[in-house]
């Protein structure tokens, strides 16, 4: 696995340096070409310009005038010259015999006069033109290193301030602190990236965890039905009839609905109509023996023929945590009063207990709302009655009792 310093600093400052070693040579390239070819031709001009001046120096004056001239033309020069008259007379070689010049014939009036030789090897002219590409080749390097040099301290700049982002981005994952503020636009959506994929899993989390503390609330109620029913048997106030194992049976059953809901996640509402009185006189007399057992009075007005569209789990779930609430906190002797009307149709549940104060009132229906622990029970009920469309009300004083009040919505 590669480091990303490596990457950053290694790959890109390679790439330059051979993209600008490729340019170097480019450059050096194309500037020998075109001054080659100029030199060629401004040699070519110059020898041609000589020849010309031979012929007028031999039509207005004489040969001993050309070898005067081509002396000094060879010394200032530094060319190479041999010159020569056709007929042999005259004749001029520099100190060194030309090698591999070029011939060019001196023609008058049609006639051929002589012949020079001109080797340009080392003349002013090349080697001005030798120093010219030696001081531009040393100019280009000295820009080739000062660029590499730039570039390189750029690159280690641009590297750091990319790595900076990238703790600053691991510090803020760590931390779960995405206020960090980065330099490059990329780095920052991809805090944005983790910003939000660690508030779906936290919600997700807290909608998970909403759920099973619901689910295990609701396993409450049946075990302490079961366990009630098995304690009234051992001390023998209970008999273990047909009716009993039913009642047994049944709530093991809810309990196991509710563990496979837990395991699999898997919570399913039937929407039917259904008889709420039916299922108030059913689970009263579950609970009936819990009450009797606590030494606190259980009694019920149910007008008949009450009917409901809605959930009947969900329904029995919130009759079972009111229930439940006022047994836990009303102490014996006392009586605990339900109420089942047709019109308006409407559930009360009234007992005698502990009651509450008006900053616990307020408080009511969240999780964990109450000091007492009934907050996730409460909730529970709110969530199932805003399904139902119907409303809850909690009236309670702090020494005097609690009366919970629901409205369902015809």
């Amino acid at each position: 696995m590669r480091k990303l310093t490596d990457f950053l600093s290694g790959g890109m400052s390679r790439s330059f340096k051979i993209a600008f070693t490729l340019m170097f040579i480019l450059i050096n390239l194309s500037v020998i070409t075109i001054n080659t070819l100029y030199i060629q031709s401004s040699i070519r001009q110059q020898n041609e310009s000589l020849v010309d001046m031979v012929v007028h120096l031999t039509v207005f004056s004489d040969d001993e005038t050309v070898i005067t001239y081509l002396e000094h033309y060879g010394h200032t020069h530094e060319v190479f010259l041999f010159y020569e008259t056709a007929d042999g007379q005259y004749r001029h070689e520099t100190d060194v015999e030309p090698e591999g010049g070029q011939s060019y014939p001196v023609i008058i009036n049609g006639v051929e006069h002589g012949t020079i030789v001109i080797d340009n090897a080392q003349s002013n002219l090349l080697m001005a033109n030798l120093t010219y590409l030696l001081i531009l080749n040393l100019v280009i390097i000295g820009v080739y290193i000062g660029a590499i040099h730039y570039f390189n301290k750029g690159i280690q700049k641009a590297n750091k301030m990319v790595l900076n982002d990238f703790k600053r981005l691991h510090q803020a994952v760590y931390e779960l602190d995405f206020s960090t503020q980065y330099r490059f636009k990329d780095i920052h959506q991809l805090a944005e990236s983790f910003e939000l994929s660690y508030d779906n899993l936290k919600t997700m989390q807290t909608k998970h965890k909403d759920h099973v503390e619901k689910l295990a609330h609701d396993i409450k109620t049946p075990l302490t039905i079961i366990q009630g029913l098995i304690e009234g048997v051992v001390a023998g106030r209970l008999t273990p009839d047909q009716e009993m194992k039913h009642s047994l049976r049944e709530e093991i059953e809810r309990i196991s609905q509710l563990i496979d809901t837990i395991i699999h996640d898997t919570a399913t509402e039937l929407i039917h109509e259904f008889d709420l009185s039916a299922l108030l006189d059913e689970t009263l007399e579950k609970h009936k023996v819990l009450f009797e057992d606590k030494g606190v009075e259980l009694s019920w007005q149910i007008d008949r023929r009450v009917t409901l569209l809605g959930s009947k789990e969900d329904i029995r779930r919130v009759i079972d945590h009111l229930l439940m609430n006022s047994l836990k906190f009303t102490d014996a002797p006392s009586t605990v009063d339900i109420q089942l009307k047709t019109s308006p149709k409407q559930l009360m549940v009234k007992d005698q207990g502990q009651g509450m104060d008006k900053e616990t009132q307020s408080k009511l229906f969240k999780p964990m709302a109450s000091e007492t622990g009934s907050g996730v029970g409460l909730k529970i009920v709110k969530s199932i009655l805003d399904r139902h469309h119907a409303s809850i009300t909690v009236d309670s004083a702090f020494g005097e009792g609690t009366t919970v009040k629901i409205i369902f919505d015809s």
